[in-house]
């Protein structure tokens, strides 16, 4: 017998005829199966669902039809599935998801993903369950994460071909032991799943120093910079201005930051800094490696002069902050949309020879790259919260 599985928002339920033409529907979406090899056909729906149905067949669970409660409306699948492929850790059982479009960014994923887990745990008696995905699915790498699975390592998909974009995944684990705690002290809230994807995207969000070749679409990149307009600035004066650097740009952009190099390295104006000059280095060559680089200006202040008097010196400061925010916000809306970045303040090194090329006498306040992650690093580590707040209430 197959038991639903509930949770505040979501029904996961036993397959009904009646879904299938929104799962076919679904399933041709180029956009909802942007990191699958294709789109389905109507057959290859027909064969996925009969799959799906000789799995709950034969052991009594797999992947849920996913109905949202207050529209009654069929929203896609959350569920485990047989993964039998050449891999060492395969067979296993995965747990995966795919909702059609409209529905995403509202943390059902997240949701319905958590109690199937449980429900598999502590109903089902599994003791290990896999998820994985391609590298640049970092959505789905966040649900991973967010749900409490752990990194296990990339690896090449054998059932793609060589040279395929999309053969480079990535595979996360979770073993029963692990989510003892988890789910005694994390039972899920629909007040706080409706602010989840914010938290999720801050908490996901790493420097990337590895990127794959692919271009970013002219319309994510003005997404990006759209969310870095709207962040808060001093007395609203946004003081901001945007140099997407592209295509054969890169290579002038390339010369001006090894020009600053070698002659930082023979006539250094930062010679308090010289240890990082290696770093930097490496920098040119991931600003070479990513597909795009912003640069970010403050037109309401310049390098040349610097204000001398309390007055002027704060009116700086919070132009600094407020491109800071602007910055954050970028940052965030990438991960958003499935990219990688890498906010990169040694352009310092070559600031008279960047801003020579790009001809400004603005304030250039960062450089950040962007681009589809060839990686997956660690979180770093942050300093505790104990030693950083201080709290006064009297």
């Amino acid at each position: 017998m197959v038991i639903d599985i509930k949770t505040p928002r979501l029904i996961l339920r036993r397959w009904e005829k009646t879904d299938l033409d929104s799962f076919a529907k679904m399933n041709a979406d180029p956009k909802v199966m942007r990191h699958f090899p294709g789109a389905y056909s109507e057959e290859h729906t027909k064969q996925f669902y009969d799959i799906i149905q000789r799995e709950f067949s034969e052991y009594g669970y797999g992947l849920y039809a996913v109905e949202e409660k207050s529209s009654g409306s069929f929203i896609g699948f959350i569920g485990f599935h047989w993964a039998r492929f050449a891999a060492d850790f395969c067979p296993c059982i995965e747990i995966g998801w795919r909702l059609d479009k409209e529905f995403w960014k509202k943390g059902y994923a997240t949701e319905g993903a958590k109690a199937c887990l449980e429900h598999g745990f502590t109903q089902l008696g599994i003791d290990k369950i896999y998820s994985f995905t391609t590298i640049e699915n970092l959505p789905s790498q966040h649900v991973m994460q967010n749900i409490g699975m752990r990194f296990y390592r990339f690896f090449e998909h054998p059932e793609l071909p060589e040279n395929h974009p999309q053969k480079p995944h990535v595979c996360y684990v979770i073993d029963k032991g692990d989510t003892d705690f988890h789910f005694a002290a994390n039972k899920l809230k629909a007040e706080r799943i409706v602010h989840m994807e914010t938290i999720t995207a801050i908490n996901s969000r790493r420097s990337i120093r590895k990127y794959q070749t692919t271009l970013i679409p002219h319309d994510d990149i003005e997404k990006i910079i759209l969310a870095g307009i709207q962040a808060p600035s001093a007395k609203n004066r946004q003081p901001w201005r945007f140099i997407v650097v592209e295509g054969n740009a890169k290579r002038d952009m390339l010369y001006a930051m090894n020009k600053g190099l070698e002659r930082e390295t023979l006539m250094p104006k930062l010679p308090e800094s010289a240890r990082y000059i290696s770093g930097a280095k490496n920098t040119v060559s991931i600003m070479e490696q990513a597909p795009l680089t912003i640069f970010i200006v403050n037109p309401l202040n310049t390098m040349n002069v610097f204000p001398t008097d309390w007055e002027s010196r704060f009116y700086e400061i919070a132009n600094v902050q407020s491109v800071g925010a602007c910055i954050q916000n970028m940052l965030l809306a990438a991960v958003d949309l499935g990219f990688g970045s890498l906010w990169n303040c040694d352009i310092y090194f070559a600031y008279d020879e960047i801003s020579e090329w790009l001809n400004t006498s603005e304030q250039i306040v960062a450089a950040v790259s962007f681009g589809i992650p060839a990686e997956n690093p660690y979180a770093r580590p942050r300093n505790n919260i104990a030693d950083l707040v201080e709290w006064k209430d009297t």
